[in-house]
């Protein structure tokens, strides 16, 4: 850029005043051009025959809105506005041949003429000037005290709408993001709805057909075939209950009803409760790492359905990890519990979203049934003893999920 002017035009402030300048987002929109009544105001007021108003950027001086004009931009080493976004105080020039400053300016010294000048800085909230309004007169004039602070009026007004604009913008973008949250969480619990609906039916269609084969048999009972049937009967009340479970505690944290109920428990009992429906199915075995026979002060009910919910995930997403590990570490002011497995390991994109609500994992290619409220729910549940919750995977090598609880727990 070349300055045509006998002085400096560039601030060490000017990285922060385009800053200020962009965030308007007016340059080159119809926004630029709609103040074209107040620069005809401006030039009637003061009976001039070119008015505008200007918006000062790094290279060029953009004026939209103008009266006598017939370009909309120039080059701001030669615009004037440059000089009047230097300081917040209206800038007159009366007589350009006679400012040494602006007499080699070639809009002075060539065809255009230009011998008066005035404008007032647009101001920003936060004291940013970005631009101007101004007139210009190819003849001398006096310009009073009375015309600066008309014409910094008329520039305070053009700025108040340039602000409202602004805002009317940020509310249009707040208002599109509310709704593009609002339609995610829409698709979100509608889809909640039909897989809970699937979830929920599946054992109940499975305890109904158990219990049709049991009513066929009772005049003539087989022992194998009723204890497949009660076995399976056990396994759909189990899930069943689960799934209950999950959904009145989602419903608790929802309503705000999350309570604890702290008692002096020992861990190894909560492991030994927590993992029994393992040993008993007898696919996997739970190997005890560190002090497990701790004793700890929580909720011991809520602590269970973690570790319960901690487990069944190890056992469902690493079906061939034999070995699910279950570890405490004593940390210099909480506890850390783990729950290991040696399985396929979780992709880094999917770790993020585990602890949301309705999420439902998909990884190593296959689709898992549940609600996806377990871990949200194991999470809200650490969260209310002042605990942390977290999982560290990588894939191909293991899964651990681990929480924390404080040694003295908030009231």
């Amino acid at each position: 850029m070349k300055n045509t002017f006998a002085t400096e035009i560039i601030l060490p402030s000017e990285p922060q005043r385009l800053e200020a300048l962009r965030r308007y987002k007016i340059i080159g929109t119809y926004a630029e051009s709609s103040f074209k009544s107040i620069a005809k105001l401006v030039a009637e007021i003061f009976q001039s025959s070119i008015a505008m108003i200007s918006l000062v950027d790094d290279e060029e001086v953009y004026f939209g809105s103008n009266v006598g004009m017939d370009d909309t931009v120039g080059p701001r080493g030669e615009s004037f506005c440059s000089l009047t976004v230097l300081k917040p105080d209206v800038n007159v020039i009366e007589d350009a041949l006679k400012d040494p400053v602006v007499a080699s300016n070639p809009l002075v010294c060539g065809d255009f003429g230009l011998r008066f000048y005035a404008g007032a800085p647009l101001i920003t909230h936060d004291g940013c000037l970005i631009g101007t309004v101004c007139l210009v007169d190819t003849k001398p004039r006096k310009f009073d005290d009375h015309d600066r602070k008309v014409l910094e009026g008329l520039a305070k007004l053009v700025m108040e709408q340039i602000e409202l604009r602004l805002q009317n913008l940020l509310d249009r973008e707040q208002q599109v993001l509310v709704n593009q949250q609002l339609a995610e969480s829409n698709a979100r619990i509608n889809e909640f709805i039909n897989v809970a609906s699937h979830e929920l039916r599946t054992p109940v269609t499975s305890l109904k057909a158990a219990m049709q084969i049991m009513d066929r048999m009772k005049e003539n009972p087989k022992p194998e075939m009723m204890i497949k049937m009660i076995a399976q009967s056990n396994k759909s009340l189990d899930k069943l209950t689960t799934l209950i479970t999950d959904l009145l505690g989602s419903n608790r944290i929802t309503q705000g009803q999350l309570n604890l109920r702290k008692t002096r428990f020992n861990f190894a009992d909560v492991v030994d409760d927590c993992s029994e429906h393992i040993r008993v199915a007898g696919t996997h075995e739970l190997v005890a790492e560190g002090l497990i026979d701790i004793e700890l002060e929580a909720d011991e009910q809520q602590i269970e359905q973690v570790m319960v919910n901690l487990v069944n995930n190890a056992v469902k997403y690493a079906p061939d990890s034999k070995k699910i590990y279950i570890a405490t570490e004593q940390l210099p002011s909480e506890l850390k519990i783990t729950v290991r497995d040696t399985g396929p390991g979780i992709p880094e994109e999917q770790i993020k979203h585990l602890f949301e609500r309705y999420y439902r994992a998909d990884y190593s290619g296959y689709q898992y049934s549940g609600l996806g409220l377990g871990l949200y729910i194991s999470s809200e549940i650490i969260k209310k003893h002042g605990g942390r919750i977290g999982v560290d995977s990588i894939v191909g090598t293991g899964t651990t999920f681990w929480f924390t609880l404080p040694l003295h727990l908030p009231e």
